[in-house]
């Protein structure tokens, strides 16, 4: 029997050995997205980006932000106006008032541009508007050069009706 546990654990070791316990090929032994692995990924910038009030949006603007609002499933569009970028992004049908959408970040990596959304829900107790809206929000950055527009909405949880 000892002899048994004794060929068992030498193979394991074996095992291990081989297979250098899970490391990967180049030595990277951070998982992705941790700050050591960030730095091997190529560069983040920030990009400055200014809230726009709807009301004051450019025609063609103001005609993509209403059919994004109007949908139920929402969406999102980048377009381009004069010197800028109008970044919408929509969530879709809310069954009460009370949601909101902003857009908290934006980042260029490469020749992407990744807009970072969060929608908020209504307080669980609070009064809020008894009928359907469509939250959204609309952003504007500077035109440079060509670029991939990738959005990122992080929707919220519908506030419980339970006491």
């Amino acid at each position: 029997m000892a002899i048994r546990q004794v060929m068992l654990m030498g193979c394991f070791a074996l095992i291990l050995a081989f297979t250098g316990c899970g490391s990967e090929p180049d030595g990277n032994h951070n998982p992705p997205g941790s700050e050591a692995s960030a730095k091997t990924d190529s560069p983040k910038t920030r990009v400055d980006f200014q809230v726009e009030p709807v009301d004051q949006l450019p025609e063609d603007v103001r005609k993509h932000f209403d059919r994004l609002t109007a949908s139920p499933q929402g969406g999102h569009a980048a377009i381009p106006h004069g010197s800028r970028i109008f970044l919408i992004i929509s969530a879709g049908q809310r069954p009460t008032g009370g949601y909101q959408v902003k857009i908290t970040e934006i980042l260029k990596k490469g020749e992407t541009v990744h807009i970072y959304a969060e929608e908020t829900a209504p307080a669980k107790d609070s009064m809020v508007t008894q009928a359907i809206t469509h939250p959204a929000a609309v952003v504007s950055i500077p035109q440079k050069d060509e670029a991939n527009y990738e959005f990122h909405l992080k929707k919220a949880t519908p506030p419980s009706k339970d006491p």
